[in-house]
């Protein structure tokens, strides 16, 4: 059960004299993404192994292949109209980020 808006406003308000990690921290812990302030979905995959996300990342590791840099690849899939994860406009960060997960978890896995 996801909190209320309310609720989220109370408990912001009973951590207000925490430091910054710790109120962040209960944030998370109490259902709400600190870097989106969405409420996070329990039970649901990260981004990268739903489909659009798996569709996103091959097309972000075929675009690197070519040799295109992250802020290249984020306009691009911004032109081809692929979801981002925060279904906003792609980043280079964003992409970076995604690009260097599937990296490292192909050196792990593989």
């Amino acid at each position: 059960m996801h909190p209320s808006d309310d609720e989220l406003l109370e408990h912001a308000r009973r951590q207000a004299g925490q430091p910054l990690v710790s109120a962040l921290r209960s944030a998370w812990q109490a259902g709400y993404r600190a870097a989106t302030g969405r409420r996070a979905t329990p039970g649901r995959p990260p981004f990268r192994d739903s489909p659009e996300g798996a569709a996103a990342l091959a097309r972000i590791a075929q675009l690197r292949a070519t040799g295109l840099s992250y802020p290249a690849i984020a306009r691009k899939l911004d032109a081809e109209h692929v979801p981002s994860a925060a279904g906003g406009p792609w980043r280079a960060s964003m992409v970076h980020a995604l690009y260097q997960q599937t990296k490292t978890e192909n050196r792990t896995n593989g």
